[in-house]
């Protein structure tokens, strides 16, 4: 039996479902990545995604649907269909 625990963030005045899931996942969702469509597995947190997508989370800040998300809140923040992702990279030069 695979038991879910949920709970609710409040992160600039907009609410995250955080939950603690069964590793294993199941399906696809459909979320927007700096405007392009782009199909991730369901229950996916910010944190994973940004592993998947091999990014340098050291480099990158990330809002989601229109909301800058802190580094150590990603682990907590579940997408859902239709979420909106911007991701911003930090370049350096001179």
């Amino acid at each position: 039996m695979l038991i879910l625990k949920c709970s609710t963030v409040r992160i600039q005045n907009s609410e995250f479902r955080i939950q603690n899931l069964d590793p294993e996942r199941r399906g696809d969702m459909r979320i927007l990545i700096n405007g392009k469509p782009t199909d991730l597995p369901e229950r996916i947190t910010i944190e994973d995604m940004v592993e998947l997508k091999g990014l340098n989370p050291d480099t990158i800040v990330v809002e989601c649907n229109m909301l800058l998300v802190k580094r150590e809140n990603w682990a907590g923040v579940v997408l859902r269909e239709s979420d909106s992702l911007e991701i911003l990279s930090f370049v350096g030069g001179g």
